[in-house]
C-alpha cells in the first residue's frame, strides 16, 4: 500500500533533479530506476485507461443497450456475451484513442519528448507512427468481437 505513494514521491523528486541540470554518472543509478518505473506506469495508464473506463461502465446494466442493435444486439447484464461485448467496445475506444494519440505525438513530439526525458527520444516519431495501424487493428477486432456471437 505505500509502494505506489513513494514510487509517485521518487519519480517527481527525479524529474525535479534532472530540471534542475544534466545529472552527473554517479546520480544516474538514483535517479534512473525511479524515472523508468515512473514513465512505465504513465505509459499504462496513458494506453490502457479505456479499457478500465470500459469495464468500470460495464457494470451498470445500460452500457451495452446503447449500441445500436445492428452492431451488438443486447445481451443479458453479467452473463458471458455481455463482458464480450464490453471488451469489444474497449478494444474500438482504446483503438480510436491510439490512432488520436499516435497521430498527435508522430505530428508533435515535443511534449511527449518532454516527459520521456532521458529515454526514447530519437524513437518517440517512429514510435508514435506504429501506434496508429495498432489502433486501426483494435478498431477492427472491436467490430469483430461485437459482430461474433457466442453460442
Amino acid at each position: 500500500m505505500i509502494a505506489p505513494p513513494l514510487i509517485a514521491l521518487g519519480y517527481l523528486l527525479a524529474r525535479v533533479r534532472l530540471a534542475a541540470g544534466h545529472p552527473g554518472e554517479d546520480e544516474r543509478w538514483l535517479l534512473f530506476p525511479a524515472l523508468i518505473l515512473g514513465h512505465l506506469g504513465g505509459l499504462v495508464v496513458l494506453l490502457l485507461w479505456p479499457f478500465r473506463l470500459s469495464i468500470v461502465l460495464g457494470g451498470f446494466s445500460g452500457f451495452i443497450d446503447r449500441l445500436p442493435d445492428v452492431i451488438a444486439p443486447g445481451r443479458a447484464v453479467g452473463s458471458f456475451g455481455y463482458w464480450f461485448d464490453i471488451l469489444g467496445a474497449a478494444s474500438i475506444l482504446a483503438g480510436a484513442w491510439w490512432i488520436l494519440l499516435g497521430t498527435l505525438t508522430a505530428r508533435h513530439p515535443g511534449p511527449v519528448r518532454w516527459l520521456m526525458r532521458p529515454f526514447l527520444q530519437d524513437a518517440i516519431p517512429a514510435l508514435a507512427r506504429a501506434l496508429i495501424p495498432v489502433g486501426v487493428l483494435a478498431v477492427v477486432v472491436g467490430f469483430g468481437w461485437l459482430m461474433f456471437q457466442p453460442l
